[in-house]
């Protein structure tokens, strides 16, 4: 019996192209930040009457400032993280994982995040930084990270619609998310008007409607809080800092809008209630 030998197809004429392009792409996106904060510092955008250089690179890049914003924070950055910076330059980390790391680098944890980012894909690698941070920072001090930088922001889409931005806290995301999911699986879809059934994310919009317009009902749900020796995660794997496990299991949630159950060593289940017509605990 002869055996057959599997081989590689050779890489179409269209593969090759789109590689050399992302390699150029890539090249060139570190280029363009390194660039930009140098711009930024030197003043130069003064000269043609800019309030800002963001602004001016704005205009002539015909982006948003909140790009070119970024494009200086991270051109800023990348000047201390030495090892950031040259696996950058050398296509070894896309701008999305720079991005993402330039947030959290530090001189002291480039090379450990450096590695971390190197081996996990970029979708992977916000969730992984949370683990390791989990685990390598001081309770308290996460805490009053997270605390600091939860903020709900807004902005009018050209379509009219508004887009809503919300960062909070794990423990306070996950109740969110425990309401939104509990009204949509309460509630039957209905086709929409051109035929077609709503997809989850609107669905999820709709229970959002529901919650603030007509207020929710008696909501029985769960927060599943995981406890394990190797930290404490939501359900769905996202990090929770030990100090908010500690709080959980010593004072459970309470008052208008939860209540805890349940608590033991493995698992915390937090029994959210929303009374209706009731936004307090909001």
């Amino acid at each position: 019996m002869t055996a057959t030998l599997l081989t590689r197809p050779p890489q179409s004429t269209l593969a090759t192209q789109l590689r050399d392009t992302v390699g150029v792409w890539s090249r060139s996106q570190y280029e363009l930040v390194m660039l930009a904060a140098e711009f930024a510092d030197s003043g130069e955008w003064v000269l043609d009457g800019s309030p800002t250089a963001a602004s001016w690179l704005s205009d002539v890049a015909d982006v948003e400032a909140c790009t070119t914003r970024e494009w200086i924070r991270i051109g800023r950055c990348l000047r201390d993280l030495h090892a950031s910076a040259a696996a950058f330059e050398a296509g070894e980390l896309s701008y999305s994982k720079i991005r993402t790391l330039s947030r959290i680098a530090t001189i002291e944890n480039e090379a450990e995040l450096v590695a971390l980012a190197k081996s996990v894909p970029a979708s992977d690698l916000g969730r992984a930084i949370a683990a390791w941070l989990q685990q390598s920072s001081d309770p308290d001090a996460l805490e009053n990270y997270h605390l600091m930088r939860r903020s709900i922001k807004w902005r009018n889409d050209p379509d009219g619609m508004v887009n809503i931005t919300m960062r909070l806290p794990p423990l306070l995301a996950g109740m969110f998310i425990a309401v939104i999911t509990s009204l949509v699986m309460r509630s039957k879809p209905r086709r929409q008007a051109d035929g077609s059934w709503p997809t989850v994310a609107q669905q999820h919009a709709d229970a959002l409607e529901e919650l603030l317009s007509d207020g929710a009902g008696m909501v029985n749900t769960e927060v599943i809080v995981h406890v394990r020796g190797s930290g404490t995660t939501m359900d769905d794997g996202t990090p929770i800092p030990a100090r908010s496990s500690t709080v959980l299991r010593t004072r459970p949630l309470s008052g208008p809008c939860c209540t805890t159950r349940n608590v033991n060593r493995s698992t915390c289940l937090a029994n959210t209630v929303i009374p209706p017509h009731d936004k307090s605990g909001w």
